[in-house]
């Protein structure tokens, strides 16, 4: 493993606990003939081959001045030895950055030159202005070791976190530097033009709260803790007394005999109330077997603390509980949708749940459904008095096709009606006021533009405003933030989202007063090692 050192102007983050790498396959820099055909052939092949024994280092995202070209290890433009910026003139800043918030630079390592007798490093430096000529003018704010490849043009990239200094620059020079630590060698750098500017976020006050978890996101169980995000920067601060938590991702790699003492936590079962984080889970046995969780847990959405644990009176022959939904204007704290087997088939209806653990049903089942079993989201109205449940189908494997399915629990009836998906696909719900929002990248088959959007009852969507540039995100639906901000003269909602130059992810807050958009880049360390599961904003 390798391990950062970050070094900022806010007290040092703690160090990471692994790497995780995305590697471009190797290109080769020629394709000979089995023949040489002249001189001039090999000559030229020696000269590329001596120009590609020196490492390389290259500025992605923000760029660096000049432009960066990697289609092939070995690129010129990576090659600059000179301190502190290869002498390349300033550009007008390319990105602007917001003071105190954390910054995923993303770089490429075009060669590699690993010491194994004394490791070289990398790092990330700031400085105000644009005349700097001597390294010693920038401050670093974060440094990583050498990662060893063994394949020299592995041409490896890294998304490193920062944290912006916390204060006002019109222009300043960001640099990055590859020492590889041998005689023979340089020290490499680039350099790039930002601005710093201080965010106009609105505060939206809160916490969210999310499961975070080190390691590959495709581990089948993992243990893992609650954190905190903080809203205005991006960081990550472990609750010190958060519990044990079991997440479970594919198949079993624990057999149901096992003694941990973790509870599970599934997505979609967490919620708020009164100012605690409450979430359905049950032992690791229960999560193994596919027995539906017995426990309504509350946790201390500070210390992490769980301050009660009540069994749940679970309805007969119900498979699963799924879309735990608080209800602020009704006597119970939520509702939460039971799935029951029908003949092969599945039926949702809703449940109150209150604090003591007991369950009534809320609104009649909904029909019998034989494909739309995915349960994506669900959310409730205290406009309506509805609740709504949204669930995809799992034989639409690209388009996405969605039912909203709406219990009232007025008028004790239940019906269903397709998502209109013939421009926007749509996996999350948000109820703000009276009117159901949720955001869209678009179709699966289009470069991504995401959108804040609206559904009907009936199944509408309309387009209300655009969020970041074409292509700026991934089409990565997993980005839901649970609980609602209460409604105020600043509407508004949370959303992750994945950016595609590196990967990485952004907490944005999504206003609807101001049809204003303020993402933050989250500090998940090296190439996002951690990842988050249940994030959820309690009031």
């Amino acid at each position: 493993n390798l391990f950062i050192l970050s070094v900022s102007f806010s007290p040092p983050q703690r160090p990471a606990l692994g790497l995780s790498l995305t590697q471009r396959p190797f290109a080769p820099l020629l394709s000979l003939p089995s023949v040489m055909k002249s001189l001039w052939s090999l000559t030229v092949l020696v000269a590329l081959l001596s120009s590609c024994a020196l490492a390389h280092i290259c500025l992605l995202y923000p760029e660096q001045r000049g432009g960066a070209d990697i289609s092939e290890p070995g690129s010129p433009s990576c090659f600059i030895p000179s301190a502190p910026c290869g002498k390349k003139p300033a550009e007008a800043p390319k990105v602007t950055l917001y003071a105190g918030t954390t910054f995923n630079v993303l770089l490429q390592q075009n060669l590699n030159h690993y010491n194994p007798g004394w490791p070289g490093f990398i790092d990330v430096a700031w400085a105000v202005g644009t005349n700097q000529t001597e390294d010693n003018q920038f401050t670093v704010v974060a440094q990583i070791p050498d990662y060893w490849p063994h394949l020299q043009a592995s041409q490896t990239n890294f998304s490193i976190p920062i944290s912006v200094p916390n204060f006002s620059c019109p222009h300043c020079t960001l640099r990055v530097r590859y020492h590889p630590n041998k005689p023979e060698e340089p020290i490499f750098h680039n350099c790039a033009d930002v601005e710093i500017v201080y965010s106009n976020a609105p505060q939206q006050g809160g916490k969210i709260i999310a499961a975070a978890r080190n390691g590959p996101r495709n581990q089948a169980y993992t243990t893992q803790g609650l954190v905190s995000i903080d809203q205005s920067t991006g960081s990550l601060l472990p609750l010190p007394s958060s519990p044990s938590l079991l997440v479970r991702s594919s198949s079993p790699s624990l057999s149901s005999s096992s003694s941990s003492p973790a509870s599970s936590l599934t997505q979609g079962l967490t919620g708020s109330y009164g100012g605690r984080m409450y979430y359905v889970g049950g032992t690791d046995k229960e999560s193994l077997s596919n027995r539906a969780p017995s426990t309504l847990f509350g946790l201390d959405p500070t210390t992490g603390t769980v301050v009660s644990a009540v069994s749940i009176q679970a309805p007969p022959s119900l498979r699963q509980w799924t879309s735990l939904t608080a209800t602020p204007t009704l006597a119970s704290a939520f509702i939460v949708t039971g799935i029951f087997p029908v003949n092969g088939d599945y039926v949702f209806q809703p449940f109150f749940l209150f604090l003591n653990g007991s369950t009534s049903p809320a609104a009649p089942a909904s029909l019998v459904q034989d494909t739309f079993v995915n349960v994506f989201w669900a959310d409730f109205s205290p406009c309506a008095n509805q609740f709504y449940l949204l669930s995809g189908d799992e034989n639409s494997l690209e388009t996405l096709d969605v039912m909203l399915f709406v219990f009232d629990l007025g008028q004790n009836k239940t019906t269903q009606v397709m998502v209109d998906n013939s421009k926007y696909t749509v996996t999350t719900l948000q109820v703000v006021g009276c009117q159901l929002y949720s955001v869209s990248p678009g179709l699966l088959n289009q470069t991504a533009q995401w959108s804040v959007v609206t559904i009907s009852p009936s199944g509408a969507v309309a387009p209300v405003f655009s969020l970041g540039a074409p292509g700026f995100y991934t089409h990565y639906y997993g980005g839901g933030v649970y609980g609602q901000i209460p409604s105020s003269s600043s509407p508004a909602f949370y959303h992750i989202f994945q950016r595609a130059n590196d990967n990485s992810f952004q907490l944005g807050l999504i206003s609807l007063s101001s049809s204003s958009f303020y993402p933050t880049d989250l500090n998940l360390q090296l190439n996002s090692f951690v990842s988050l599961s249940a994030v959820t904003y309690i009031q």
